[in-house]
């Protein structure tokens, strides 16, 4: 398994990151729906890099990037809609295609589960579709239980229709 290190998300990153989000962009879109064209035009995607720092800045987002021991981005694990006060926050995670299969997601969501105490977070939620597989391995092995309190609900995308699974992880 490649050697894996978590680093906040910076702009300084974000040549790099468009890079591997545009040689991704097709594989990615697999399993969740398309962020569109406009995803990939540089200035927009510096300003929706701006923006996600200041999230993180304010404490109500934690992005990091997923690197090896090179430096080069294998992926990237966020906590989105992140509430302070509760802890609580929706977990969400993507490995370039070169890299799956490796454990490199779960290793990634171990680090950010071990310093859930530092980044003050308390629970995390997350869904997958019934068809990956491969990402409901990665959270149950990192503890997470599917919450049968919500129900599944089926999304639509590349013309076909899954059903959605949620995951939740407590301290």
């Amino acid at each position: 398994m490649e050697y894996v290190l978590l680093e906040p998300l910076k702009l300084e990153d974000a040549y790099e990151l468009l890079s591997f989000e545009k040689e991704n962009k097709d594989y990615f879109e697999r399993f969740v729906p398309s962020r569109g064209e406009d995803f990939y035009d540089h200035y927009s995607f510096m300003h929706r890099m701006e923006n996600l720092i200041k999230e993180q800045k304010a404490g109500i987002g934690i992005y990091f990037l997923i690197k090896n021991n090179h430096g080069n981005i294998l992926g990237r694990i966020n906590v989105a809609e992140f509430d302070r006060e509760s802890g609580h926050g929706i977990l969400g995670y993507r490995i370039g295609k070169l890299y799956i299969k490796q454990g490199i997601a779960s290793k990634a969501l171990q680090m950010l589960l071990d310093n859930a105490d530092t980044l003050a977070i308390h629970s995390l939620s997350a869904q997958t579709t019934i068809e990956n597989k491969g990402s409901q391995k990665v959270l149950l092995r990192n503890g997470f239980v599917e919450d049968t309190s919500v129900a599944k609900y089926k999304v639509s995308f590349n013309n076909t229709t899954d059903d959605l699974i949620t995951y939740r992880w407590v301290r």
